[in-house]
């Protein structure tokens, strides 16, 4: 019965709408995608 709770929950989460930490992960993932893409490209060039 308890997981039922949690997964109602949990849905109610869900369609309320993104909270403040789902923008900062996506924020923290952008950035690093973009440093390791700059750094990448920077060792591509020097290698090439």
């Amino acid at each position: 019965m308890q997981n039922n709770i949690i997964q109602v929950k949990g849905l109610q989460k869900v369609l309320q709408g993104p909270s403040f930490e789902i923008w900062v992960a996506l924020a923290w993932c952008v950035g690093i995608i973009l440093l390791t893409y700059g750094i990448a490209i920077r060792v591509y060039k020097k290698r090439g």
